[in-house]
This record gives structure tokens, sequence and C-alpha cells, in this order.
């Protein structure tokens, strides 16, 4: 019950942060600026990737690379951070994007990562195992937030012996 309770505030605060981009989506999407329509374009692009990847989690209810999916859509999100792979720090420096268009964009990056990383922890308790056995090795199996990170930036990961 507590974890449909989190998976219900998880798709709260996807729909909240959705609604906080939607104003500078539409207008940004059909602006004249080929640069910002493209970086806006892209968060569409990405969140709609991570909803049809959620559909097909769901249509595969025991697949047990399910979790393994829904990890490979938390790094893809932490690649795609457009601010820290530099391509927000380029736009600005070569004067491609005004500073208002650069502080919405970096606002909403972190929006669309937040309704992302909701949506994925909202399929994760979906559509995670009902046994409590699979589930554990679900869990087991998932990458935690620093593997998240370190992966996406090429660090070596450390072993998780401490934890056995």
């Amino acid at each position: 019950l507590f974890r449909l309770r989190a998976a219900g505030r998880d798709i709260v605060e996807a729909i909240k942060d959705t609604k906080h981009m939607h104003k500078n989506l539409k207008q940004y999407v059909i602006s004249d600026n080929k640069d910002i329509r493209a970086e806006y374009n892209s968060i569409r692009v990405q969140l709609g990737g991570v909803l049809r990847r959620l559909a097909e989690a769901r249509n595969e209810p025991d697949d047990p690379t399910t979790v393994l999916s829904l990890d490979s859509i938390r790094l893809e999100m932490e690649e795609n951070d457009s601010t820290a792979n530099g391509i927000l720090e380029m736009l600005i420096r070569e004067n491609r994007i005004t500073a208002p268009m650069a502080t919405s964009l970096m606002n909403d990056y972190a929006y669309a990562y937040d309704v992302a990383k909701n949506l994925v922890q909202l399929g994760e308790v979906l559509f995670a195992s009902r046994d409590p056995k699979h589930r554990a090795i679900d869990q087991e199996l998932s990458l935690d937030e620093d593997e998240i990170e370190q992966t996406a930036t090429k660090e070596p990961v450390n072993e998780r012996a401490s934890d056995e």
C-alpha cells in the first residue's frame, strides 16, 4: 500500500513539473531561434521516449529485464542532460540563445529530468514483480543513483562489496 501511495505521489509530481514546463515548451517549440527550438524538441523527444518505454514495460508484465529497461531510461536521462554535457554552456557562450532563454531552458531541463525520474519510479512500483523474491532480485539488479551517475559520466563504478 505504501509503495502504491508513493507511486501516486510520483505521478502527481510528474504532472506538476509538466505543468511548469508547458508555457516555455509552447513558446520555444515554435520559436524562430533554431537552437532553442531544437533543445525544446529534444526535451519532448526524451519525455516521449520515457513514456514509450514505460508502455513497453507495462506490456511485458513478468519480463525480468523490465528493471534493466527502467535503469537504461535513468541512464539516458543522465547522459542527455544538456546542462552537464556542455550544450547549454556552448549556446550561451556563442550567443545563440538569450539569457532568458538559457534560464528557461535550465529550469525546464530540471523539470524534464524530474518528470522522467518520477515516471520511472512509478514504473518501478507498478511493473515490479508481485513475487517478493523476484522483487528483491529486481532491487538488487537495479542501479542506484550513484551507479547511474558514474556510468553516465563514464567513471568506474565501485564494487558494492560492503553492501553484501
